[in-house]
């Protein structure tokens, strides 16, 4: 089976449509409503009108990917589905509050400024910048003029290691043959970016939650990822009284190469920051001796 870039702009690469044609060709992302932000930093397109502009690769096809989906997400982006249903519905569960609305900065004042829970990240006033990193989003639940409380929000999805550029080419031209792509999926990153990044903001959180309303941190994630998560951590979080940390994985569900995928809701956590630092920190009660395998390498005794 072909591993291949599966999405282009949020379609299948394969879509011959109207609008998916119009997407590739002006490098147009339908969800952020903007050109894709995926930049293209091959120097060897820079002249290339079908190829130079922003990559846009969404997600790519896997035959043997780790996870419940043999489609991975390689962008936040595409994680945040129609109207950014998929983080609106994550704001409500992070703040305890399902039953309310929930608007993106530009609806909320058009709307007079109600009672509500306000988005501000990415493309809606941007995003947070804090000594922890930025915030990709802040979810404000606001009511008559005063803010009652926040919490922050990462979207995550995976980095590739390799490359496609050949199986980009060939899709983005519509050429009929259409070569592998040689690409491999960065799982390292979880271990040294992905968890360290959501303890630092979840932690910084936690220490603002003593003189200000935040309520806790929400994951928004590709399934595939969290599935390495997990591993990385040992098992399933469960629900605790600790400082909330909410996680959302959904998994781009499709039944072949360049088949219609569906965003589905895979898993949902309720857990804490100080439960996710201990998982990640925790050495084994009876680990594997360094010093014997450096011993045998040296072929010397210790």
């Amino acid at each position: 089976m072909l591993r291949t870039i599966h999405e282009l702009f949020t379609y299948s690469a394969t879509d011959r449509t109207e609008a998916a044609r119009a997407s590739r060709t002006t490098f147009f992302c339908p969800i952020l409503g903007s050109p894709c932000s995926k930049n293209n930093d091959d120097g060897a397109e820079r002249n290339d009108s079908v190829l130079s502009g922003p990559l846009g690769a969404c997600s790519v096809y896997n035959p043997k990917a780790v996870g419940p989906s043999h489609v991975t997400c390689l962008c936040p982006v595409r994680l945040y589905g129609d109207e950014y249903a998929t983080l609106r519905t994550l704001a409500q569960d992070l703040l305890s509050e399902p039953e309310r609305d929930v608007y993106m900065f530009d609806e909320w004042a058009s709307a007079g400024r109600p009672t509500g829970i306000v988005l501000v990240g990415k493309g809606s006033l941007g995003e947070m910048r804090t000594e922890a990193g930025s915030l990709d989003w802040v979810a404000a639940y606001v009511a008559n003029g005063a803010m009652v409380k926040y919490g922050g929000i990462e979207a995550q999805a995976i980095d590739t290691t390799g490359n496609y550029r050949a199986n980009r080419a060939a899709l983005m031209r519509e050429d009929h043959n259409i070569p592998p792509s040689g690409h491999g999926l960065n799982w390292e990153n979880v271990n040294k970016r992905i968890i360290p990044q959501l303890l630092r903001k979840g932690m910084l959180l936690k220490r603002l939650a003593e003189t200000e309303p935040a309520v806790g941190l929400g994951f928004l994630v590709d399934a595939n990822v969290y599935s390495k998560f997990e591993a990385r951590i040992g098992s399933s979080m469960n629900d605790d009284d600790g400082f909330a940390l909410v996680v959302h994985a959904y998994s781009l569900e499709a039944k072949r190469p360049y088949a219609a995928t569906k965003l589905v809701l895979h898993k949902s956590v309720h857990a804490s920051v100080d439960q996710l630092a201990e998982r990640f920190l925790a050495v084994p009660d009876s680990p594997d001796s360094i010093a014997l395998r450096v011993g045998t390498m040296l072929e010397v005794k210790y």
